[in-house]
């Protein structure tokens, strides 16, 4: 390479992480100048170069690697949804069998009043709890599982 290809490549930016003293043209261009505005050149140059280091993954990252990462994200979002349909499920088993012993009492218990209310009472309480401890974490914003 020509000592002018040199001078138009440096010109245009093709040797950008190199520092001012390894670029010949540049050291040349800055002798031109006046003082003042050659010190006034170098100081943006040097901030330019001391600026903070580039993330040395972030320039090595590839396409491959961006595609991998949406094809984990998606994989990642499947988990999610199979866990949400998992515990939708159990919850409603949950409520189902509750009602259902609820029916079993009422209809077994009903010569007992005293104690088909108490069991309603108690019954009733335990959902009341637990809808309040509900709306409690839903009101802290708690994340949900």
């Amino acid at each position: 390479m020509t000592e002018k290809d040199q001078e138009s490549q440096d010109a245009a930016g093709g040797h950008e992480d190199r520092g001012i003293e390894e670029s010949p043209a540049l050291e040349r261009t800055l002798q031109q100048l006046p003082p003042t505005a050659r010190r006034v050149v170098e100081g943006v140059i040097s901030a330019h170069y001391s600026g903070p280091m580039p993330n040395p993954l972030a320039q090595k990252l590839s396409p491959e690697h961006i595609t991998q990462m949406m094809k984990n994200e998606e994989a990642n979002e499947v988990r999610k949804h199979q866990r949400y349909l998992w515990t939708l499920a159990v919850r409603t088993i949950t409520i189902f069998l509750l009602v259902a012993l609820l029916v079993f009492c009422i209809i077994y218990l009903r010569e007992s009043k005293e104690l088909l209310t108490h069991l309603i009472t108690g019954l009733i309480s335990l959902l009341a709890g637990a809808f309040g401890g509900y709306g409690y974490a839903m009101q802290k914003g708690e994340p949900k599982e």
